[in-house]
């Protein structure tokens, strides 16, 4: 079974021009650094065949920095 990938741990969230220096396939990078929706380009890309499978599901509370990223505000500690 494939190695699942820790949720626990902080995402790195890159700029765009970050993203540049570490995609060196220029095809890929326009595929990655595009502003629309890459599931919609992958299904218009495959004719129609592309599909998503969902292995798990759940809330969590987000990371502090993707909080911020998102604008949302984390949620108040138990403790305070």
């Amino acid at each position: 079974m494939p190695r699942q990938p820790s949720i626990n741990r902080e995402p790195r969230w890159y700029n765009r021009l970050h993203a540049n220096r570490l995609v060196a396939d220029p095809g890929l990078r326009a595929w990655l650094l595009d502003r629309g929706s890459l599931t919609e380009r992958l299904i218009r890309f495959s004719g129609g065949h592309f599909r998503v499978e969902i292995i798990s599901q759940r809330m969590e509370v987000p990371h502090l920095r993707t909080a911020a990223a998102r604008h949302h505000s984390p949620p108040a500690s138990p403790d305070s």
